[in-house]
């Protein structure tokens, strides 16, 4: 009986030491601070954007309860940090919607200036809406004249360039063509045609209905004769006239053994003489260039005036559970079972306890009587 009580007041003892263990509080470092300085166990942080402002209307899907390497934690306070998307884009500068950019120009970049048609400044498109013109220096053009030689007719300015080079207080110009003008229209002297006379070693020898005699010295042509002498090589004579003739070079002979000697005559040529001019007026222009934000970047940024980043943290404090090692993955169920067993168990054991106690107590009594009632017949 001793062993029974023995091993009945061992296991009770056992089972207290149980309880008090579990009551035991094992805790995780702090590692969040909310903005007023409360700390927390655990913190979880997401980020979407919202259309509006409202803390009521967010919705991060935060969980109330959440586990984490075996610990659980429990949703305490949520907390927002609401920016403006608009401001988050543009926050330190200030957006255009119209851009002006200048550009320095000469006349002749001015003819031919063509502005780009777009334009990018901080990742934004801007396209092309206008440019203007300021001049900045003038000085007086540059100008430069061509003479032509003596031309017969009216001048086909195509054969002549279209601009030429030109030099000015040490940089270079090409002048463009301006126009042209008449110097002279009249007789000209200074112009040459070229015969030979073959049989040279004859008396006399003839070009068309004029005889020349030969003296072996000079070309002897009477000048009564110079409108005839062209006549007779189909010179026309209102374009040309003679002034002399003379010989050039000596007599010679040719591949088929005849002598020749050549001639030159000596005349006027009919005509007209132009200016062919060119003009660059240098004079700088300041091009102001506007430009304005595309449709697509101004209907992004409007967007934005209406949108807002939110950043919401979730803080956490941590379940704390009783003698975490040695009930590790006990459901709460179970937990209740096994406390509601030991209860029933303990109150089980304080009644076997109290009726050996009584029947103790019985069995003495019983045997007092008998030995009052044996002394009594002995008497």
């Amino acid at each position: 009986m001793k062993k029974i009580l023995t091993f009945l007041l061992v296991s009770i003892l056992s089972l207290n030491g149980m309880v008090v263990c579990a009551s035991e509080e094992q805790m995780v470092e702090t590692d969040a601070v909310s903005s007023d300085g409360t700390a927390y166990d655990y913190a979880l942080t997401s980020t979407k954007i919202y259309d509006t402002d409202d803390k009521t209307t967010y919705d991060f899907g935060f969980d109330e309860t959440i586990d984490v390497d075996g610990l659980s934690f429990c949703l305490n306070s949520i907390e927002y940090e609401v920016e403006n998307m608009y401001d988050v884009e543009f926050s330190g500068a200030e957006l255009q919607y119209e851009i002006v950019v200048k550009q320095d120009v000469s006349y002749v970049d001015k003819a031919e200036f063509e502005p780009e048609e777009q334009y990018e400044e901080n990742g934004y498109k801007y396209y092309l809406k206008d440019v203007t013109y300021e001049k900045v220096s003038e000085i007086p053009p540059l100008k430069m004249s061509v003479e032509t030689e003596v031309l017969q007719g009216d001048l086909d300015i195509s054969n002549y360039p279209q601009s030429m080079p030109y030099e000015y207080n040490g940089s270079k110009y090409d002048l463009p063509y301006k126009n042209y003008e008449v110097i002279n229209t009249g007789w000209h002297d200074g112009y040459y045609l070229y015969g030979t006379i073959t049989n040279y070693d004859a008396a006399t020898y003839q070009i068309g209905d004029i005889i020349i005699e030969n003296n072996n010295e000079e070309f002897d042509l009477d000048p009564r004769n110079y409108v005839e002498f062209l006549e007779g090589l189909d010179v026309p004579t209102d374009v040309y006239k003679v002034d002399d003739v003379f010989f050039k070079g000596e007599a010679y002979t040719n591949s088929n053994g005849v002598i020749c000697r050549d001639y030159v005559i000596d005349c006027q040529m009919y005509g007209t003489i132009y200016n062919i001019n060119y003009e660059l007026d240098i004079t700088d222009y300041i091009a102001t260039i506007t430009y304005e934000l595309s449709e697509e970047d101004i209907s992004y940024i409007e967007g934005l005036k209406g949108s807002y980043n939110v950043t919401a943290i979730a803080y956490y404090d941590q379940v704390i559970v009783k003698d975490e090692v040695k009930n590790e993955g006990f459901s709460t169920p179970l937990k209740i079972a096994i406390g509601t067993g030991i209860v029933i168990l303990l109150g089980v054991l304080a009644a076997i306890v109290v009726y050996f106690i009584r029947g103790g107590r019985r069995k003495t009594e019983d045997m007092n009587m008998r030995e009052v009632r044996d002394d009594y017949k002995h008497m």
